[in-house]
């Protein structure tokens, strides 16, 4: 059976223009066996390192774990990040790393109460360098009620994390929301409840979450049309446009939404007989196209990550990998490891680097394994990927994002780096110490995409270490330590 289902990828992929591989950077797995695993997220730090968020079945209770990679793929630690008891399973976790190298971690539960019977349902938690907790927030104190469901993670600025899902309301409605919590010091910082709830949590609802703006995708449990619903709202819940996807006789669910500059978005939509539907929406809502799928056979659930500017990823769940250019073709596809392997979200390192969290059953070991596994995407593979040939006009353009080292640090009383962006806009600066506190912010125009010189002085600051953030207009954050001396 194993057999047969390789030789329909490979006939799949014979379909699609043949283009060189990626470089296998780094790959780290661990043995599970006899417990299943679930990989649920990765995340890659400044250094090089990688850590991975996943659960194991043991002893009748899901566990959900926490482990890091050094650059090379070499084990650094795994801790327990929490237990749930039988049918309390987890339903989504995420990682996100800080600037200083600790993590936030994000999950929920399906229902209230772990084996302890605490009720406990949706819980964030900042991880040390080395695997330590620093402290954890709960969010029964904030929203008691029960059946929270997590659909995203993201750090706005420095030290803001904002989460974003739904929870049941009452029997026949549900509630969107989003709350943001200090990464300092783990305390609430604001929550909102989401107007224009669905009616049904029968549906699976997606969100996403950019510097600007949240989108939701959902259905509406308003029999017989079931309506499904794309909704970007501002993060203190005002409604910024809504968009209601037809010329689809029957949807299934809308499995995910991915917001690209701020409030434009990707929509991938699942049909009935297992066929999928990508959606390009404006940054008025308004419908740019839409492509149905080639999907790889078997592949029941799909996601989205914005990738290069007009490139989308879309990761199956059986390990296939889709790169979907600026009009919505299929420009280059691939199952990067064997088809037993399920792979889970894909974090983006930079414009030709990715990492990709996967578990599944190791044939040559005969084991269950999580791991993670890092790829190097060279100008050949992406000049495969674009919606036409490159040209020797085209191969510069992009202006990749970089920021360079700032000079000179240490520094006595002012130190400059340089942003290289494509877009245009201010680019955001702030400046924190130590302890997370903001002490200086400022806009600086970039009229032009290209090099742009940030110039910081620190005025009456006593001597110590501090961070320097840039936000650009179309979400590229950077952040970078400089000693200032006296």
């Amino acid at each position: 059976m194993r057999t047969a289902l390789l030789s329909f990828a490979f006939a799949l992929l014979s379909l699609t223009p043949t283009f060189a591989q990626p470089q296998l950077v780094m790959q780290n797995e661990v043995v599970t066996s006899p417990s299943y695993g679930r990989s649920f997220d990765t995340a890659v730090f400044s250094d090089g390192s990688a850590a991975q968020l996943y659960k194991l079945e043991v002893n009748a209770l899901d566990t959900l774990m926490l482990r890091k990679v050094d650059a090379n793929g070499s084990p650094l630690w795994t801790v327990l990040v929490d237990t749930a008891r039988l049918f309390s399973q987890f339903r989504d976790a995420y990682i996100e790393p800080l600037w200083d190298g600790s993590m936030i971690v994000a999950y929920a539960f399906l229902n209230r109460g772990n084996h302890s019977g605490y009720p406990r349902d949706l819980i964030i938690k900042r991880f040390a360098t080395n695997g330590t907790l620093m402290w954890e927030f709960s969010t029964e104190s904030a929203w008691p009620a029960a059946h929270k469901y997590l659909c995203d993670l993201t750090i706005l600025g420095m030290d803001t994390i904002a989460v974003s899902g739904f929870y049941h309301r009452d029997h026949t409605h549900i509630q969107k929301y989003l709350l943001k919590v200090n990464a300092m010091s783990g305390l609430l910082l604001d929550q909102v409840a989401i107007v224009g709830e669905p009616r049904s949590g029968r549906f699976r609802i997606s969100a996403d979450i950019s510097s600007v703006a949240v989108a939701y995708g959902y259905m509406e449990d308003s029999f017989p049309d079931f309506p499904a619903m794309v909704k970007v709202y501002t993060h203190d819940g005002n409604l910024l446009w809504s968009h209601h996807i037809e010329n689809i006789d029957r949807i299934r669910s809308i499995m995910d939404v991915c917001l690209l500059n701020g409030t434009e978005c990707f929509v991938l939509v699942h049909e009935p007989r297992d066929r999928y539907t990508l959606f390009r929406l404006d940054a008025q809502g308004n419908e740019l196209w839409q492509r149905e799928l080639i999907f790889p056979d078997g592949s029941n659930r799909g996601s989205i990550t914005v990738w290069r500017e007009e490139l989308a990823l879309l990761r199956w769940r059986q390990g296939e990998v889709q790169v979907v250019g600026g009009q919505g073709h299929i420009q280059w596809q691939s199952d990067l490891l064997n088809g037993g392997y399920r792979r889970h979200p894909v974090s983006v390192i930079s414009d030709q680097d990715l990492l990709f969290g996967y578990s599944g059953y190791n044939y040559d070991i005969q084991e269950n394994v999580v791991g993670v596994v890092q790829y190097h995407y060279d100008e050949q593979v992406l000049a495969g990927m674009a919606d036409s040939p490159m040209t020797a006009s085209t191969m510069i353009t992009p202006v990749p994002f970089n920021v360079g080292l700032a000079y000179p640090n240490p520094f006595n009383s002012s130190t400059t780096l340089t942003l290289t962006t494509p877009t245009t806009g201010p680019v955001q600066v702030a400046v924190f110490d130590m302890l997370g506190r903001q002490v200086d912010n400022w806009s600086v125009p970039a009229t032009n995409a290209g090099v742009v010189p940030i110039t910081w002085s620190a005025h009456d600051l006593a001597s110590g270490v501090y961070v320097i953030q840039l936000l650009t207009p179309d979400g590229h954050r950077a952040t970078q330590r400089v000693t200032l001396v006296r």
